[in-house]
């Protein structure tokens, strides 16, 4: 792996690594790991091109490179605890731990999906995202948009595939991914929707408490 993943850990309990969205960094986690951090073991880093993670390297793949560092942090976990950790993100990083479960089912206890998108079936708004995405990158972190545009429906297409435990939570103003949220939550079967109340696409940081309550659901019955 070219870039070292630097990454932060507290609390205690089962592990949960934290992927952020898009344009955001790990210390939006901040108020969510103050409600969490007598439940889980949190680990917070920053997506390439994000934080103070550099860009990922001309000619990569973004997406592979995510879902390689994203198994370098499963590994640590994994290692560390004993068991495979939980994923939880909010939007793009929703996405990412979607990906990376649905590739390696086995690696993951469950999934906590913060106004999360499994992107796009067909190409047409697919198209429109990207071009919303390349209109609205921070020109001054190269790769920064490379990391976000949708280039096929994988995600969408294994969502049914998914068998582990999922907390689907989603803002009641989030108007723009309401109906991604109705969609998880048919599609992965046994999974569990919350819709926050006044909460809009940034819920982790205006309404941690009542998203923590929300994900404690994925707290295992034996506390592992």
């Amino acid at each position: 792996m070219a870039n070292k993943i630097e990454f932060k850990t507290s609390g205690s309990g089962p592990h949960a690594i934290l992927t952020h969205g898009w344009k955001n960094d790990h210390s939006i986690w901040e108020p969510l790991i103050e409600e969490l951090q007598g439940d889980f073991t949190c680990l917070v880093w920053d997506l390439p091109a994000h934080g103070g993670s550099p860009s990922i390297e001309p000619g990569a793949d973004p997406h592979s490179e995510v879902l390689n560092q994203l198994d370098y942090l499963v590994d640590y976990c994994s290692h560390a605890s004993g068991h495979p950790p939980i994923l939880i993100g909010h939007s793009l990083g929703g996405y990412f731990s979607l990906s990376y479960a649905i590739r390696n089912p086995l690696r993951v206890a469950g999934l906590g999906l913060l106004a999360t998108g499994p992107g796009y079936k067909r190409e047409e708004p697919r198209e429109i995202w990207n071009r919303w995405v390349l209109d609205n990158a921070d020109p001054s972190r190269p790769g920064q948009a490379e990391l976000c545009l949708q280039r096929d429906s994988h995600v969408v297409d294994g969502l049914t595939s998914i068998g582990r435990d999922v907390v689907v939570v989603a803002g009641e103003r989030d108007v723009g991914f309401a109906a991604s949220a109705d969609l998880l939550s048919a599609k992965i079967a046994g999974s569990h929707k919350t819709e926050i109340s006044g909460a809009g696409h940034m819920l982790h940081k205006t309404h941690a408490a009542e998203c923590a309550a929300a994900l404690r659901n994925l707290v295992p019955d034996d506390g592992d």
